[in-house]
């Protein structure tokens, strides 16, 4: 019997130890997004898991915004950042009636609208993946409008 629970704590100790291997950092995330070949402020970049059975949580799931070089970075550490893995992208750009981004809008409102092809909004259609490595990845993603269907019509956006 004692031996049995000296097996059972050793088992606990090598299971413990090995779960913390899980809380390394996450991984950085940074780069740069292109609409027809030119840097594209205020893009919303979605990062979605690969394995669409996948719960969504804080590590797998979540969206950068692009400045006005067309750049984004995730800062990958102990708590934030993204789990390493597959994922799926998402992208929307939004843009007021002045033609200024609006990342935090939605379609209709005060003139907002969504500018990208609507392919490119959901990540089942986006045609576009990644691979996130640990200590870090940049990405360098180059869309097109040109070819593509048109924008969703506000009242069909985001309701």
């Amino acid at each position: 019997m004692r031996k049995f629970i000296l097996c059972l704590f050793c088992l606990g100790i090598i299971g413990l130890n090995a779960g913390c291997s899980r809380n390394a950092p996450h991984v950085s995330v940074k780069g740069v997004v292109t609409v027809d070949g030119k840097p594209a402020a205020g893009v919303i970049v979605g990062f979605w898991p690969a394995d669409t059975n996948a719960a969504l949580g804080a590590n797998n799931f979540g969206r950068a915004v692009t400045d006005e070089k067309g750049e984004f970075v995730v800062t990958g550490d102990a708590t934030s950042g993204f789990v390493p893995g597959d994922y799926r992208l998402a992208f929307s750009r939004i843009l007021d009636a002045k033609g200024q981004p609006q990342p935090d809008a939605k379609p209709g409102e005060g003139g907002a609208r969504e500018t990208l092809p609507a392919p490119y909004l959901d990540p089942a259609s986006s045609g576009i993946s990644a691979t996130l490595q640990s200590p870090a990845t940049t990405l360098d993603l180059a869309l097109k409008t040109v070819g593509m269907p048109p924008p969703p019509l506000p009242s069909a956006s985001y309701k």
